[in-house]
């Protein structure tokens, strides 16, 4: 019976022995079957659990123990008793192994002694905390799974490979499923919390009574109690750039004398230099020109008021290598600097 045995270890191995009673059908379905073999191998099996005193007899007197409590016929005991020894053995293997099959953890536990990044099965990554505690089913089964698993107590960011199956991260209250690629996941307890960074994922109660879908910024989290989601508010836009001419110091006099004959007093010491600089003149107002130009770090003016404007008794600046973009004969012209 050396197939049918194979065919027994196979069927135990794949976990389809108890569907349909497919080991019973095999062996009455195969050619060396023998009915009588069987039930009187049957028979023996179960009688010999009612040795009491087993281990302290001999084989011989073992075997006529077996043999009269069973009550088997004299003609029968010419049976080769080896070959029911070996039979029983192989059972008892076979028993052994499948309790070993059944009662296997199925899963992969994996803790951060560090922050690190993890890579999952399917090469899916998770920058984990430290301390953080992940589980998933061994690799074989993880990537053949309906649906990709894994359970987290902490936190990580979960950046997801592509791929057509599901996948799904499950906490003690809460759970995520990825519509997107990659999203921050964190549990402590009966509180968790995600966001998500890119694409969608799906956050919900494991008891189905709340969820909601993220978009990259969106939060989400639930407590035991409270389920709350904040939409991502985008930040106010920036200021537009402010505008700049770049303007010699000599033709910045120039324009505010034009500007403020009687407001704007330049000492006679003020030298007339080609040092360009970088200026705001798009309000030409005396009050706000002086002022830029004492904010301005490059720019060194000494200026002090008296009735009705200035007297500017120093104006200076370091080299800056800028080239002219605005002059005092533009400005003359009529041409408007940067607005």
């Amino acid at each position: 019976m050396d197939k049918l045995e194979d065919k027994i270890l196979q069927y135990i191995i794949s976990g389809e022995a108890s569907r349909n009673d497919a080991i019973d059908k095999e062996i009455i379905d195969d050619p060396s079957f023998d009915q009588a073999d069987f039930d009187l191998l049957n028979k023996i099996w179960t009688e010999s659990d009612k040795l009491s005193d087993y281990k302290e007899v001999y084989h011989d007197d073992a075997w006529q123990k077996i043999v009269k409590q069973a009550g088997i016929e004299a003609q029968k005991r010419s049976l080769n008793r080896n070959r029911w020894l070996i039979a029983a053995s192989i059972i008892g293997l076979l028993g052994l192994g499948l309790y070993f099959y059944l009662t296997a953890d199925p899963y992969l536990t994996h803790r951060a002694l560090a922050a690190e990044t993890f890579t999952l099965p399917d090469n899916s990554t998770v920058d984990l905390v430290e301390g953080t505690e992940i589980r998933f089913l061994k690799p074989k089964k993880f990537v053949q799974a309906e649906q990709r698993e894994v359970y987290l107590a902490g936190e990580g960011i979960f950046d997801v490979s592509s791929g057509n199956k599901p996948f799904r991260v499950i906490t003690q209250l809460t759970s995520i499923d990825v519509l997107g690629t990659r999203f921050i996941y964190k549990a402590e307890g009966n509180y968790s919390e995600s966001e998500n960074l890119e694409g969608q994922v799906r956050f919900g109660t494991n008891d189905g009574a709340n969820e909601a879908v993220l978009n990259p910024g969106d939060k989400a989290s639930f407590d035991g109690t409270s389920f709350e989601v904040q939409p991502y508010e985008p930040p106010p836009p920036p200021p537009p750039p402010v505008p700049t001419n770049n303007i010699t110091l000599a033709d910045l006099i120039d324009i505010i004398g034009d500007l403020y004959p009687q407001r704007a007093e330049f000492a006679p010491s003020v030298e007339y230099s080609n040092t360009v600089v970088k200026i705001n003149l798009s309000n030409m107002n005396l009050d706000t020109l002086i002022n830029r130009m004492q904010e301005d770090s490059i720019i060194q003016v000494e200026a002090e008021r008296k009735p009705g404007g200035y007297r500017i008794a120093a104006l200076t600046a370091e080299p800056t290598g800028l080239q002219p973009d605005f002059t005092y004969n533009m400005f003359i012209s009529g041409v408007k600097p940067k607005e």
